[in-house]
Order: C-alpha cells, then sequence, then structure tokens
C-alpha cells in the first residue's frame, strides 16, 4: 500500500526516522532508503531497500530514483530527520491518495529540533507554501544564489490544510504512476539539494492536477546548515530550470531572470552549460501541448499580491 522515499546524505538522524516508521506505520509498506554519496559512516538500519550511490547525484534525482524502484502506487517522499504520531496517519494517507491520485500532497508540519525530537514539544503546523515571484535579501556575506531569488516558495500564513499553492515540508506523498506518467518525472532532470517543490508543484497544477496540505501532521528537524557541501551551481541550475519550463513567454521568462543580476563567474557558466545540456525545452513543450492549464492560470490563482495565502 504505501513505498517511503528516504535520500539522505551523511545524516546522523536515519536510525530515528526509520524506528519510528516502523513503529507507526499500520498498513503493508515498504522503506527505500537511498545514500546519495555519503562520505562519512551511516548506519544504515534494518528493515530497510538500501540504494548507494558512489557519488552524489543530488537528491531530486535520488527521489526520483527512489520512485521509480517503489512497488506501491501511494509513494511518500521523506527527509531523514523527521517523527510521527503514533495514530492510523499512514491509513488516511493512502485512502487519501487513491480516492484522489491527481493530488501531489505535504502535510502539516511540525518543527523539531537535534535535541528535541519529540512531537508533543514541536512548533507549529505549518501548513503549505505559496510562490513569490522574486525575493531579494540585503543580508551581509549571503551568495548572490541565495540572496536574490525568483520564483520562491514561502510558507503560507494559513495554518489550514487544503488546497496549497506549492507543496512545502520535507513530506511529499503522490501516486507513483501519477508521476511518473502524467507529470512526466519532473523531479529526474533536477540536481542538487534544494529547489525541488516548486519544479513538481506548478507542473503538477498545469497538467491538471492539485496541490493539497493533507490533514496529518509529521515532525520535521529543522537544520541551519546540511551535514555536507552543497554546490550551488547545482540551486541555480533548478531555478533557471523551473524558470525556463513553466514561464512560456520569452520576454517574461528574460526579465525574471534578469532580477538575478547574475554575473559572467563559473558559478553562473557552470548553471547555464549544465540548463543547455538539459530537456527543459522539451519539457515545456509537454507542459503547454498537453496541459489543461496555463502559467497565467497558477499566478492569477496562486500568486496574487492581493491575497494572504
Amino acid at each position: 500500500m504505501l513505498s517511503v522515499i528516504v535520500p539522505y546524505r551523511n545524516e546522523e538522524m536515519l536510525g530515528f526516522t526509520v524506528q519510528r516508521l516502523h513503529e507507526t506505520i499500520s498498513v503493508p509498506y515498504e522503506i527505500i532508503t537511498i545514500d546519495d554519496g555519503s562520505d562519512s559512516r551511516v548506519d544504515v538500519p534494518s528493515g530497510v531497500k538500501n540504494i548507494r550511490f558512489n557519488h552524489a547525484i543530488g537528491a531530486q534525482l535520488a527521489r526520483h530514483v527512489g520512485i521509480e524502484t517503489a512497488r506501491y502506487d501511494t509513494v511518500l517522499v521523506i527527509d531523514a530527520h523527521m517523527n510521527f504520531w503514533d495514530d492510523d496517519w499512514s491509513k488516511r494517507l493512502v485512502d487519501y491518495n487513491v480516492e484522489h491520485p491527481t493530488h501531489v500532497g505535504c502535510v502539516l508540519t511540525l518543527g523539531l529540533q537535534r535535541d528535541r525530537m519529540e512531537m508533543e514539544q514541536a512548533r507549529g503546523p505549518y501548513a503549505g507554501a505559496h510562490i513569490l515571484l522574486k525575493e531579494i535579501s540585503d543580508k551581509p556575506n549571503q551568495h548572490y544564489v541565495i540572496a536574490r531569488r525568483v520564483l520562491v516558495d514561502k510558507w503560507n500564513k494559513s495554518r489550514t490544510p487544503g488546497e496549497v499553492g506549492c507543496v512545502l515540508g520535507g513530506a511529499y506523498f503522490m501516486s507513483r504512476e501519477w508521476y511518473l506518467e502524467t507529470l512526466q518525472a519532473p523531479w529526474a532532470e533536477l540536481r542538487g539539494w534544494g529547489i525541488l517543490e516548486a519544479n513538481i508543484s506548478i507542473p503538477n497544477y498545469l497538467l491538471g492536477g492539485k496541490n493539497v496540505c493533507f490533514d496529518i501532521e509529521i515532525g520535521h528537524m529543522f537544520r541551519q546548515a546540511p551535514p555536507f557541501h552543497t554546490n550551488i551551481h547545482n540551486l541555480l541550475f533548478n531555478e533557471l530550470y523551473l524558470v525556463h519550463v513553466v514561464v512560456p513567454d520569452p520576454k517574461e521568462r528574460d526579465d525574471l531572470i534578469a532580477q538575478l543580476a547574475l554575473p559572467d563567474d563559473q558559478v553562473t557558466q557552470k548553471a547555464w552549460s549544465m540548463l543547455n545540456q538539459s530537456i527543459h525545452s522539451w519539457y515545456r513543450h509537454y507542459l503547454v501541448e498537453k496541459g489543461v492549464r496555463t502559467w497565467a492560470d497558477y499566478k492569477a490563482e496562486w500568486m496574487d499580491p492581493s491575497r494572504e495565502y
């Protein structure tokens, strides 16, 4: 009934997360852990199917590999530092997914910390996200890829579950068939760790699906920094890829990218080189040809500056 996919790299909380899955899932299930090139020792817990990549492929591609490998249609993709209530959350999630196979979902997220993993002490809940057209930060010593962003996912102010503009929170569920066959595997082309939520949420909307925050709570340990080095050109690539995929008008696309004020340095050059080798042109054409909604529809419904999400 349920395939849980857990990518990780140098993850100290993997055993805890898997143990809590074993303790709380109440339906037939499998757990697929995917080691994205860990360069420090990670103890792989029992009761999982572990896939090991000797060289890092990135969380997004690792998630895609897990979805391809899964034997159940309901897939739950989570980070490796999570906690769960001892209730019927897994049955409710599977039942919802079976009834709504065109929905891509997140859940009510509870904020945890390394020394405070108990659900009872969590912050929140947080209920999905919306997309800002751009966000410019004036914080000192920030890399420009972080300081200047476009199509940025931001937590909703609303704490109410329901339809959202973008999933967020580190736990995402969907139909495997819908992801692979209708959405055409939008995570397969992404690189590194980061900027994955909008890259599935907007295509899902364009192709007739709904993005939802489902009314179950899952705890997510928030970190200040990951336990591994991040290649920042991968983040820029994922951002440029998103813009080129979902924005059909060349002028609007160029104007949006101009907001990034990208310098002609190695990071920018590497990101553009990766984009030129990607399938973004084909995928944009696919979204236009197969889509039942447009980018203008998405902006009107989920990026309205007069609304509070």
